[in-house]
């Protein structure tokens, strides 16, 4: 079956994201374009964060069947930046997302896996100054937390840990669909 079709004949499930094949090929478009997340600069770059608001609303997020895009590696990475900022976005994701008593419990567990992976990577410092970051964001209220529904924390957790499951078995636990509304400008 035609990815298009496959997409267009999901059951009950608008389409919401969509390859863009008129523009770069790795870029997506919305669907319906009124259609407002409330999602931030944050949101777009961390995918996670975005896939929590998609599934929060009502919508899914499938595999798709189009060719697939490969990614190489820059011989020329950063791995200190990357480690900063990796860090930084595990404790905002954590924080923007995770319902409470769930937070209670994540927070730490990410803070605390963060710090070992520094360790083991010779990256200790970076990871402090990126999960102080994060602290100081969020104390600064630069990332309002918006945490989704407990039920969807719960999915999002099990679709992270055993990977990908056909809709059948995951539909009747997704929220009803948010209706559309204009973008603010």
């Amino acid at each position: 079956m035609p990815r298009t079709s496959f997409i267009k004949n999901l059951p009950q499930r608008r389409r919401l994201v969509e390859r863009n094949s008129s523009a770069h090929p790795q870029t997506f478009s919305l669907t319906p374009p009124t259609l407002s997340l409330a999602c931030t600069a944050h949101d777009l770059h961390s995918l996670k964060n975005f896939c929590a608001r998609l599934y929060d609303a009502g919508y899914i997020v499938c595999l798709g069947r189009a060719d697939p895009i490969h990614h190489f590696e820059s011989p020329n990475r950063n791995w200190g930046r990357m480690t900063y900022y990796g860090q930084r976005n595990n404790i905002l994701y954590t924080w923007q997302n995770v319902p409470m008593p769930d937070f209670l419990v994540h927070l730490p567990a990410t803070s605390l896996k963060g710090l070992i992976f520094g360790v083991k990577v010779r990256r200790f410092w970076l990871t402090v100054k990126g999960q102080s970051a994060a602290v100081g964001q969020m104390v600064a209220g630069k990332f309002p937390r918006r945490p989704v529904r407990r039920s969807t924390y719960k999915l999002l957790r099990e679709l992270r840990k055993g990977g990908p499951r056909p809709l059948r078995d995951i539909e009747s636990r997704l929220p009803p669909i948010l209706p559309a509304r204009p973008a603010t400008p």
